[in-house]
């Protein structure tokens, strides 16, 4: 499993790693380059000593006063175990001289193309030891006469002059080795501290993970404090505060469901043992409306179990769902005649308000049972004489709306659930409470919005298309 303290871990280890191995890889190329900026500088300075020395009338004049002079100034070209060296070649490559510090051995040659600007590098002599090494060379002897009279420039000499770099290197070998010593005392520190850091700043998930476990569902009336929580928590906390507030709504519609549902098969169940207990105990005073009584409340007990398995089956989807376009006024005409009988016996009138035609993309059969649910509850529940008024909206709604005195802001946030009833008491037989459940699923199912509202003590239900082209 993928731990997230490791994994921080690694990476504030792996990087800091990174940045001290550039950081120690940075000075040490800076000390060399300076260690070895020094050395050409005093390469440099000797080389002036020796073109200065070198001017005079006649080659050997030349090779005489310039070795004298450097092997004067700087003792360790003359020193057999010195550790700074000379040599002088011809342009092919022969020796002229050399300083007696390089014994039998020499100076790598520079090559015959060497200009009059110094190069310098770090070579090796034959020996194994490293030197660094400066060489160019001198300006040209004087003028002779080729041929045909004219006068031709004398070719000069190339130059070398080298310092050993020992000193330099072991220096170098120090400072590498420095590095890498408290470079790793460095991470050994770093990962200590780095894994209490780290283990400090998880410590708000670890008692956030502790106190999620003992959530449930008896205890989700707790919610988690934001009271000191870091900042990159606060959402976190707000978010599962709102799950559980879900979760603890869910848990109590779910315990009214189960609750009502006993409630709604207790009366019927309980009748109908009372009638057959009557019936075996007199059956000769048993007549036809004890059966007619039977079959109508085992038909209501019937249409109860067909309405949940219905809802169950829209809230999860497995409902084939045949598309068309529907003209919802046309649609909601035809179902006003289904309901129009009861409507007459209650007084009840119906006005359409028709000022935009409306297209729905539509199951036409779940849509009919929407419309047919909304208008069977505004006739049994609107109050007598009361007109049920249907008209459209902005951006393809339609909107069907009674006279509703009866309910507040919490029925209309409730009327949704499952045998929920504005009659406390439900003393109605005629409906079980689950005919807004429906509609609104049947609704979702065709990729439509069911929402209701309360305006004025009327009760206005509005359909609306989710997608404004028309298409769910």
């Amino acid at each position: 499993m993928r731990s997230i303290r490791r994994h921080l871990t690694l990476w504030l280890v792996g990087g800091l790693g990174i940045l001290w191995v550039a950081a120690g890889a940075g000075v040490f190329f800076a000390v060399r380059e300076g260690l070895q900026k020094s050395v050409d500088a005093q390469l440099a300075l000797d080389a002036r000593m020796v073109r200065f020395a070198s001017k005079g009338n006649s080659d050997e004049d030349r090779r005489s006063r310039g070795a004298r002079r450097l092997e004067g100034r700087m003792p360790g070209y003359d020193d057999p175990e010195g550790d700074s060296f000379y040599q002088q070649w011809t342009p092919s490559g022969s020796t002229i001289e050399k300083s007696n510090s390089l014994g039998s051995g020499d100076l790598p040659f520079p090559g015959s193309t060497l200009g009059r600007d110094p190069v310098f590098a770090t070579q090796h002599l034959a020996d194994g030891r490293r030197i660094r090494m400066m060489a160019f060379r001198s300006p040209p002897g004087n003028s002779r006469k080729g041929k045909g009279g004219g006068k031709k420039e004398a070719i000069g000499a190339i130059l070398g002059l080298g310092r050993e770099t020992a000193t330099i290197d072991e220096a170098l070998t120090s400072i590498g080795l420095a590095i890498a010593v408290v470079g790793g005392g460095i991470a050994a520190c770093a990962v200590v501290l780095i894994g209490f850091v780290v283990n400090r700043g998880m410590k708000p998930l670890h008692d956030l993970a502790s106190q999620t476990a003992t959530i449930d569902a008896d205890s989700l009336d707790a919610r988690f404090s934001l009271e000191g929580a870091p900042g990159e928590l606060r959402p976190v906390i707000g978010h599962l505060n709102e799950l559980i507030e879900r979760l603890e709504a869910g848990f109590e519609r779910e315990r009214r469901f189960g609750a009502d549902l006993a409630h709604e098969m207790r009366t019927p169940v309980a009748e109908l043992k009372l009638m057959n207990e009557v019936a075996l105990e007199w059956e000769d005073q048993a007549g036809e409306r004890v059966h007619r009584d039977s079959v109508a409340i085992a038909e209501r007990l019937g249409s109860t179990i067909e309405s949940l398995l219905a809802l169950t089956r829209f809230e999860t989807g497995d409902v084939p769902v045949r598309r068309q376009q529907i003209d919802a006024f046309a649609l909601a005409r035809d179902c006003w005649e289904e309901v129009s009988r009861a409507a007459e016996e209650r007084q009840v009138t119906v006005r359409f308000e028709e000022s935009d035609p409306v297209i729905f993309y539509a199951d036409e059969e779940l849509l009919r049972r929407v419309f047919g649910n909304l208008l069977s509850n505004a006739v049994a529940y609107a109050p007598p004489g009361d007109a049920v008024a249907i008209s459209s909206g902005r951006e393809g709604e339609i909107r069907f709306s009674n006279g509703a005195p009866n309910l507040d802001a919490d029925d209309v946030s409730r009327m949704f659930e499952r045998y929920w009833r504005a009659d406390s008491s439900r003393s109605s037989s005629s409906h079980a409470g689950l005919g807004l459940a429906i509609a609104r699923a049947c609704a979702e199912t065709c990729g439509m919005e069911l929402g209701a509202a309360l305006k004025d003590g009327r009760i206005e239900f509005t359909i609306r298309r989710q997608d404004p082209t028309g298409r769910a």
